[in-house]
């Protein structure tokens, strides 16, 4: 049995300490008491599940209703995670095969996680398939649509956010970016689609040709907004706002308005003061979800560098404890639930990580030139 627990009372009287003090904090420490919470009830569970839980239905009302709650702020991976061991200490009850449990919770997570995705996304078609002919070597822009590039960037960079682990933002963040592997695959994806953007676009010598490209990858961007992919949204409109393409302002004035508006709404959020609307947006947008790698990179490393480890008194700086707490449960939270409705296409994905075409920063600037001359009055913005 758990040590420190002692009698159901105790048991009880602790539980309705930690829920006073979650009351009580305002909604930033509040997720963190919630946590607290969730783990003694898993401490409470695996000592006492049939003599205090079983036996009395008042314990386990408690319980269901503090899983309501979390579930509605999104700790659905804490949730899913006492769930499961609810149903391991029921089925090793009735049958001593621990492969028994293991096979309940693997059916309901599978259908958990469907039904979650299934309500908070709209339900995504196979997309048509581009030609068998074509190898991930010889696909062009064109054989592409919004569609296409739209999901399997989301797939690429779901399973590279998924795979950070929370100590890699204290390395990175505080310069140990060598021992921030997936961190690093992920900063350095981004930043190659943002040049295959830019590079699209410049390399195209017919004027309409560059428009079509602009029209394309705002469209992309557009879909991956309703995905709620902040994170692959936003290297598009880094890659339209490289010097190399916004030098072009022949390109620019030939854009529809419509595309001007839905240009113009995400760039806001990519620029705004602090992000204030992507924040807002982040804050309250339904799971699945990819966050902007960069704002929770610069949110981390602004906490390590402004906030002492240590108070004037020598003692453990708690504020920044918390703080850095707060971006890890947001790390936690978002990585959750997967992009399951999403149809993976392997050779696009191999085209988007191995073949797409790359020119660096005076590269693209040449060719910017040399697709539109610079006029007499025209300087280099570099």
């Amino acid at each position: 049995e758990s040590r420190g627990l002692g009698d159901v009372y105790k048991r009880q009287g602790i539980f309705n300490e930690r829920c006073e003090a979650y009351k009580r904090e305002n909604s930033q420490h509040s997720v963190r008491h919630l946590f607290n919470i969730l783990d003694f009830f898993s401490c409470w569970i695996s000592a006492y599940f049939y003599r205090d839980f079983v036996a009395d239905h008042r314990i386990l009302s408690q319980l269901n209703s503090v899983l309501k709650e979390a579930t509605e702020v999104g700790l659905l991976e804490s949730v899913n995670r006492l769930k499961l061991l609810m149903l391991r200490r029921k089925a090793l009850k009735d049958s001593p095969n621990p492969k028994t449990s293991a096979y309940m919770y693997h059916l309901y997570v599978k259908e958990r996680e469907r039904a979650l995705v299934e309500k908070n996304l709209k339900p995504i078609l196979k997309r048509e398939s581009i030609p068998k002919s074509l190898t991930a070597n010889n696909i062009q822009l064109s054989h592409l649509t919004k569609w296409h590039i739209a999901e399997q960037l989301t797939l690429i960079e779901y399973d590279l956010f998924h795979s950070i682990p929370e100590k890699e933002l204290q390395l990175y963040c505080t310069g140990k970016s060598n021992e921030a592997p997936n961190i690093s695959r992920m900063v350095e994806f981004s930043n190659k689609i943002s040049t295959w953007v830019a590079t699209e676009v410049v390399r195209k010598y017919d004027i309409q040709d560059r428009v079509e490209t602009i029209k394309k990858f705002v469209s992309v961007a557009t879909v991956c907004l309703s995905l709620n992919n902040y994170n692959s949204a936003m290297e598009i409109i880094l890659g339209l706002t490289k010097t190399s393409v916004q030098r072009m302002k022949k390109c620019w004035m030939a854009l529809g308005s419509n595309t001007k508006t839905h240009f113009d709404k995400i760039f806001k959020l990519a620029s705004q003061n602090n992000w204030k609307n992507y924040r807002h947006l982040l804050k309250t947008c339904k799971l699945p979800c990819l966050p902007w790698i960069n704002v929770l990179l610069r949110d981390f490393t602004s906490i390590c560098e402004i906030n002492p480890d240590k108070t004037k008194d020598g003692l453990v700086n708690f504020d920044k404890v918390q703080l850095k707490g707060a971006q890890i449960l947001q790390l936690r939270k978002h990585q959750e639930i997967r992009y399951t409705v999403l149809v993976p296409n392997l050779k696009i994905q191999e085209f988007l990580r191995s073949y797409i075409p790359l020119l660096d920063e005076d590269d693209l600037y040449r060719a910017s030139v040399s697709a539109e001359p610079k006029g007499r009055d025209t300087k280099k913005q570099d």
